[in-house]
């Protein structure tokens, strides 16, 4: 008998945590893995253009909690509605209350719909609204939300690819995943920093999709290990162990920041249009010194360049 359901909207980056929390969930909930039903709600499950992306390495992530999992139906899903009111929006509310007792107020009607029949009575419902968000609902009523201990997922590649890593990561370098998911991430704002840290000799590593980001790739100085150049497994072996990262809004980024790792520092491009991302993420990420955020909506290319060379 399923005594609780799990209900995740989007990418890697809001699985990550699903999947980082589930020990501690059962123990707060006194559940066994048989009486626990996850649901997926991605446009990497039921989007072509997205599946032969990203369907192989959301499945990984999924499994490493879960033996098994449902994709919501495309007639169903909540993956494609970015219509709904900004965090800012909710807290202004003076409707917040009412609106808190509106089950999966967040979601389609036909997600509601289709959720509410997956739940017998009593079970209750935890719904993963956004990274490191889930609300509680028991009944048809909110509940309150969920907070969880962090537990870092660890990746072991296959010896070639580990040792291949290793040499890397022995020279000063910085991990780039070259994504343009902020409003100022263009074409020359990488390049940039590319060019800065080439009169440093620092090794820029490139992870990502190939055609999502056009980088200048001639220099030396520029590791392209884009595309399908190393596994999943090492993409995360190598997130884990960079000793610099510039990541952005994505699992990857999610990955570096469960670590807990000292010594090792990150800057986090997050693209405000999106939300704030002290909304998004817990507040102990922006208190850590290791972590530097800045809104990738906005040029900060000079001072992660002046935070670069606080490093090296």
């Amino acid at each position: 008998m399923t005594k609780l359901v799990i209900y995740v909207k989007g990418g890697l980056g809001d699985i990550y945590p699903v999947v980082s929390w589930f020990k501690e969930i059962k123990e707060k909930y006194k559940v066994d893995d048989e009486d626990v039903k996850l649901f997926v709600d991605s446009v990497y499950f039921i989007d072509s253009k997205y599946k032969l992306m990203f369907e192989a390495e959301t499945r990984k992530i999924i499994h490493r909690a879960f033996d098994s999992f449902e994709i919501i139906p495309l007639s169903y899903t909540s993956a494609y509605d970015t219509n709904y009111p900004t965090p800012e929006e909710r807290r202004k509310s003076p409707e917040v209350n009412k609106i808190k007792n509106d089950f999966m107020f967040y979601r389609d009607q036909s997600t509601k719909e289709y959720m509410k029949k997956q739940l017998t009575e009593d079970c209750i419902l935890l719904d993963f609204v956004h990274t490191e968000q889930a609300y509680i609902w028991s009944n048809g009523e909110y509940r309150g939300k969920l907070s969880c201990k962090r537990v870092p997922l660890h990746f072991k590649p296959n010896d070639e690819e580990k040792e291949m890593v290793d040499n890397l990561l022995k020279e000063k370098h910085i991990l780039i995943h070259a994504r343009k998911k902020g409003k100022a991430e263009s074409q020359e704002f990488f390049n940039k920093i590319v060019r800065h840290c080439e009169t440093k000799s620092i090794k820029c590593i490139l992870i990502g999709l190939p055609d999502e980001c056009d980088i200048n790739t001639a220099s030396k100085y520029i590791i392209d290990l884009r595309g399908e150049i190393l596994s999943f497994e090492a993409q995360m072996y190598l997130i884990e162990k960079a000793k610099y990262m510039l990541a952005e809004s994505s699992g990857f980024a999610y990955h570096r920041l469960y670590q807990n790792f000292d010594g090792k520092k990150t800057i986090f491009n997050w693209p405000n249009h999106l939300g704030d991302y002290k909304y998004f993420l817990c507040r102990d990420h922006k208190k850590n010194p290791n972590h530097i955020f800045f809104d990738s909506d906005e040029d900060h290319s000079d001072e992660i360049i002046k935070e670069i060379n606080k490093f090296y």
